[in-house]
């Protein structure tokens, strides 16, 4: 599949109200620069442009008719679809934003290096965007997960922010960062620091880990092998029901119904490790014989834990 495909998938996604709010905000940046539908897989009907642009009314709340023009003026717009994600190059009438995103689907992990030596690994159902002058400004935006290598440049910090505005700054160290729901940021070696407008913040050295959940940052225990994933191996200390449904649908494409009377509550309370090589019925199994429930499989891609 190329990038202008995996890009209309996201399209499709956003059309159909399923997208992450990180992948909208690709899609609603690409529209605002123009939004080249005349290439071959990007291509709209009169009712998806439609609807497209009532989907962007309602989240900017605002008029478009500017975005509108740039669509119709889209024939001076050079659009450069990259790395499963979008960059957007346009003329000097439309004001560019370069910006590079890349885009990852179920149970697909992708590596890559930076323009300052960084190397990224982001896990799968992930969405990473930066400024493509990286390299004079080290600033990142995650929806997803991902692992970084940082290159050490004290002149230029590096900063990852999620789409609930926890920012994490370093200037040269190995981290993991989990955004999905709520946010944790774990620290493999260096140190960095973890913070949100309002609440404070952290300071992480290695093994140590932080979370960021109803409101609070809290440092929480993370472990050692928390970066196993990007070996299709997963680890987790007393893994949570949202931690198995995060777990499958992002790496297999299965939806978990949650409907015990725990509700979020329910764990196993032991440390659990699984690997790409498992079914994901066996990784359901095992979950419920230590957290005390029952599945069933409802569907070829849908369990239901219950009591």
């Amino acid at each position: 599949m190329n990038s202008e495909e995996r890009f209309k998938e996201l399209l499709d996604r956003y059309l159909d109200g399923n997208a992450t709010p990180g992948e909208a905000q690709i899609v609603e940046r690409w529209f605002e620069q123009g939004g080249d539908t005349g290439k071959r897989d990007l291509q709209l009907s009169e009712t998806e442009k439609k609807l497209l642009l009532e989907n962007i009314r309602r989240q900017t709340r605002g008029p478009v008719i500017p975005m509108v023009w740039r669509w119709a003026a889209a024939a001076i717009v050079t659009g450069a679809v990259v790395m499963g994600g979008i960059l957007v190059r346009s003329s000097k009438k439309v004001s560019p934003i370069g910006l590079a995103s890349v885009v990852t689907g179920k149970g697909e992990i992708k590596k890559m290096a930076l323009p300052d030596g960084s190397v990224v690994w982001l896990n799968a159902n992930s969405v990473l965007s930066y400024c493509v002058e990286f390299k004079q400004r080290r600033e990142l935006k995650l929806s997803g997960e991902a692992l970084f290598d940082v290159a050490e440049d004290k002149a230029h910090p590096f900063v990852v922010t999620t789409s609930d505005s926890v920012r994490t700054e370093v200037l040269g160290t190995v981290f993991n960062v989990t955004s999905r729901g709520e946010t944790s940021v774990a620290v493999l070696s260096g140190k960095v620091q973890v913070g949100k407008a309002g609440v404070g913040a952290a300071i992480l050295t290695r093994q140590q880990s932080v979370r960021y959940s109803g409101g609070t940052l809290a440092r929480i225990d993370a472990p050692a092998e928390i970066a196993n994933w990007t070996k299709g191996e997963w680890v987790y200390n007393n893994m949570r029901i949202g931690d198995l449904m995060r777990l499958l649908n992002d790496q297999y494409n299965i939806t978990v119904r949650n409907k015990h009377t725990k509700g979020d509550g329910l764990q196993t309370g032991l440390n659990v490790n699984f690997n790409r090589r498992q079914p994901p019925e066996d990784i359901v199994s095992i979950f419920c014989a230590l957290a005390g429930c029952h599945y069933k499989k409802t569907d070829t891609t849908t369990f239901e834990v219950f009591n």
